[in-house]
């Protein structure tokens, strides 16, 4: 009797497909490491064909001429860790992404949460590289608030006023609580008054439109 084989389903790695962004890859392979390359029951061969549908563009030109075997998966994986660990341009990626955000034009919940998110993020993608960011509170707050839209950068003057010089904290706390209070007021149902304008504008350009049909209908049946 012929033994079935059951082979190891390679785990869902939740990650976007790597091309030459060297953030990407730097988060690409802490997962990657973590969730492929230290597990026993995965053979190098298995996790090469996992690696290979996981990268693409100029990562994926890189290793695209090695061959499929156990040595390959090694050689692949030292070149793309080779290629892609240049420190110098992982950092400069990370304060690029806080100091040229898009500046808000109007009160926005999602944008907001973007901008906030992004700051976050990437201030602890730099303290994770060992990289201290605890002195930058000044820098990234004027580099933060002058991205807020207007009304947002006003509320932050009258809530700082007279209070000193503020800390990066502070003006986190302003932001979260300034986009739970968007975020509610756009999820709030419409007010009867406002269903009823809507209602109203319908019923005119449903009757504009019937008028213009009687008017066609007419024209025509007189030719």
């Amino acid at each position: 009797m012929t033994e079935l084989v059951v082979k190891p389903k390679l785990p869902q790695l939740t990650i976007t497909k790597v091309r030459s962004n060297f953030q990407d890859c730097v988060t690409f392979k802490d997962k990657f490491l973590s969730s492929v390359c230290d597990s026993t029951s995965i053979s190098n061969i298995q996790t090469f064909h996992y690696l290979v549908s996981a990268i693409n563009g100029d990562a994926k030109r890189v290793i695209q001429h090695i061959p499929v075997s156990e040595q390959g998966f090694r050689v692949e994986w030292e070149i793309l860790v080779e290629r892609y660990k240049n420190e110098r341009l992982i950092i400069n990626t990370h304060i690029d992404n806080i100091t040229k955000l898009p500046c808000l034009t109007s009160e926005n919940a999602s944008q907001l949460r973007h901008l906030l998110d992004t700051i976050k993020c990437n201030l602890e993608a730099l303290k994770a590289m060992k990289h201290t960011t605890e002195s930058w509170d000044m820098i990234i707050i004027h580099t933060l608030v002058q991205r807020l839209d207007i009304k947002t950068q006003k509320e932050w003057e009258l809530h700082m006023s007279n209070k000193g010089l503020p800390n990066l904290q502070q003006l986190y706390t302003f932001l979260e609580h300034r986009y739970n209070a968007l975020e509610s007021i756009a999820n709030k149902p419409k007010s009867k008054e406002q269903n009823n304008t809507w209602i109203g504008r319908s019923l005119i350009l449903m009757y504009h439109n019937v008028i213009h049909l009687r008017s066609y209908q007419i024209r025509k049946s007189i030719s």
